[in-house]
């Protein structure tokens, strides 16, 4: 049976090289693409509001008066509290939120400063009572000011412990104890509530607001569930972890997240995907060269 004719060695070799360009070629092309496509995604995913300069000036005057209120009120000085409340009433309306928080933490914000007016105004009010009320505005206002590092941020070693006395009365199926410490948590979360929508989306804090108020009925049952106390504590604590960005560092086998870099995972791809063309390629010449190889030893024979 006779063997077609086959290239030889130079022809294979051009054969080879010509192809290898314009497998190379065509990948470069796709790649360009694919670079140039995930650039512009990124580019107009995180185009953002800008807020105005009057607006960013106004927030830092809230801001300032906001650490008068905290200050004035460990002084006792009611009268320069309410004083400096009023200025913020007064600029809250005057301000465009538009790339500074949502309409949720817009309004957070104004009842932050109408809960503290009543506190203060209320002739029950405790000490403890008009120190949780400015607090509030002081954390709202620092998250409208320091939007990447905002003070309520403090909180988390605070509230993980919290939850971790929950947990060990939940444990010992002691009913004084998880009451006092359902009622601890709660102080710290209505604290920095207001602030979390400043800085985080609302379903996150309203899915708090739910296992907050699913833990608080459980623990004031009369016959407490310490099961279901112990599952909804620990999805409490996921949640603050989730709240607090405090997540576990992702790994290499995740799949491409909404904040990654798609820059970087096509180049990621490039170096794999090269390599592996180039190996077909070189493959493609071998074979090529073991066919004549063989029909020159045949035609000797």
């Amino acid at each position: 049976m006779d063997i077609p004719p086959y290239l030889n060695d130079e022809e294979g070799m051009s054969m080879f090289v010509h192809g290898y360009r314009r497998m190379f070629v065509l990948f470069a092309l796709c790649l360009m693409l694919a670079v140039m496509g995930g650039c512009i995604r990124q580019e107009q995913k995180q185009k953002p509001v800008m807020a105005g300069a009057d607006d960013l000036h106004k927030i830092e005057q809230l801001n300032r008066a906001a650490d008068d209120i905290y200050k004035l009120t460990t002084e006792g000085n009611v009268v320069g509290v309410l004083e400096r409340m009023n200025e913020i009433s007064a600029l809250i309306p005057t301000i465009k939120y538009g790339g500074i928080t949502s309409v949720e933490g817009m309004n957070a914000l104004a009842q932050s400063v109408v809960q503290a007016k009543r506190s203060f105004n209320s002739v029950y009010a405790t000490q403890q009572d008009t120190l949780i009320a400015a607090a509030k505005i002081k954390l709202v206002a620092d998250a409208l000011t320091h939007p990447n590092e905002p003070m309520w941020h403090q909180y988390y070693k605070v509230m993980k412990e919290d939850v971790r006395v929950l947990q060990l009365a939940v444990q010992q199926k002691n009913e004084t104890q998880v009451g006092q410490a359902v009622v601890r948590y709660e102080r710290h979360y209505s604290t920095i509530r207001p602030a979390l929508f400043i800085s985080r989306d609302p379903s996150d804090v309203e899915k708090l607001d739910s296992l907050m108020s699913f833990i608080k009925t459980q623990s004031t049952a009369k016959a407490i569930a310490y099961e279901n106390l112990a599952n909804a504590s620990e999805h409490l604590q996921s949640a603050l972890d989730l709240i607090f960005d405090k997540r576990e560092e992702d790994t290499a086998y995740l799949p491409l997240g909404q904040n990654a870099n798609p820059t970087w995972w096509t180049m990621l791809m490039a170096v794999i995907i090269i390599p592996v063309l180039a190996f077909a390629g070189w493959r493609m010449y071998a074979e090529r060269s073991l066919v004549k190889v063989g029909r020159n030893e045949k035609e000797k024979l």
